[in-house]
């Protein structure tokens, strides 16, 4: 088994000064439509939302009977859900901290039965950072589990840091590790075959390794107040360079969580010939079995220069399904050294 690069004096781990941090990648204003439960009193639960920093054209439905349950397609559905619409946004002009956009949208659904001519809207409108458009809303009766009182379609724009240019995972593959033996295998499962793949784990289609470099990673906790506390990490160069910070806490209006961020990064050769960076993020909650959060995902993006800087924004947690706006959690990385062939 590969175990993870434990923390330790060999990885570089320290508290990183503010000067220490890198510059965060520049912030985008993006449009977002998004179907959320109407709640007594105003609070926020789980939502689906269809966005785009230029157009988009999506559906989002509440399910199950619930509109506690919500979610959203790129594709229309082949079962009808019990209510729901299909959006459409395109941003027109940016004006410092307003977007000009076009919003359609329509009534695809109403009981789980498809509607040939239902209740829509089409228009033009400056919207500022945080401001949120109310654009339909269906009631319905009280479900058991549920003290929504229906579904509301709203349009929204924020501010978001530019994420590193995406690529494809493209299906299954073979997977070689260094020094492993070779494997196959897609998604989360381990690869099979003379011996245990080292990139097991960071997703379909991997055909090669690209050359093992050294990357350095900050931790970096945004207080409540605007502060932030920061952790360094400088992972040395392996076939797939896996980390793992000291566990933070994050107050809840529920109490405490403690979180733990682990994960890898590894420089891939897709099935297809591009040359990858894979980067996998973990994230566990404990000691507060109300704080929801836990979960990993796989991401492939383009390769970075050097000394361009990736950020990643990890979700934020849930108690009693009410997202923890406080604090903010996200990881910036950067090549520690270039090696040939990771360009």
């Amino acid at each position: 088994m590969i175990a993870y690069l434990l923390v330790a004096a060999s990885l570089g781990l320290s508290a990183a000064a503010a000067s220490d941090l890198p510059q965060a990648p520049p912030t985008e204003l993006v449009l977002a439509i998004s179907a959320s439960p109407i709640l007594p009193g105003g609070k926020d639960l789980s939502y689906a939302r269809a966005s785009d920093p230029t157009s988009f054209t999506e559906y989002l439905f509440s399910m199950d009977n619930s509109p506690c349950s919500v979610g959203g397609s790129v594709r229309d559905l082949a079962s009808p859900p019990t209510y729901g619409w299909r959006v459409s946004g395109r941003v027109l002009q940016r004006l410092d901290e307003n977007l000009l956009v076009q919003i359609e949208w329509q009534r695809l659904w109403e009981q789980s039965q498809r509607l040939n001519n239902g209740l829509k809207g089409s228009m033009q409108v400056s919207l500022h950072v945080g401001d949120r458009l109310p654009l339909d809303e269906i009631y319905v009766p009280a479900v058991p589990g549920c003290d929504a009182l229906g579904t509301r379609l709203e349009a929204t724009v924020f501010e978001r840091v530019v994420s590193p240019p995406r690529a494809k995972m493209r299906g299954t593959g073979a997977v070689v590790g260094v020094g492993a033996g070779r494997g196959s295998g897609s998604g989360m499962g381990s690869g099979q075959g003379q011996g245990e793949t080292a990139l097991a784990g960071f997703g379909p289609g991997i055909s090669s390794l690209a050359a093992p470099v050294a990357v350095e990673l900050w931790l970096v906790h945004t207080l409540p107040d605007g502060g932030e506390k920061v952790q360094r990490m400088t992972v040395p160069a392996s076939p797939s360079s896996r980390f793992r910070f000291p566990a933070i806490k994050i107050a809840t209006a529920e109490g405490d969580a403690t979180v733990e961020i682990s994960g890898g990064v590894a420089a891939v050769v897709d099935v297809s010939g591009e040359k990858q960076l894979r980067m996998l993020i973990q994230r566990r909650v404990s000691d507060n079995p109300l704080v929801i959060g836990g979960g990993t995902s796989i991401s492939a993006y383009q390769m970075p220069k050097p000394g361009d800087v990736y950020s990643f924004e990890t979700p934020a947690l849930r108690v009693k399904g009410v997202e923890v706006k406080s604090d903010r959690v996200s990881l910036r990385l950067r090549l520690a050294e270039r090696r040939d062939g990771w360009q």
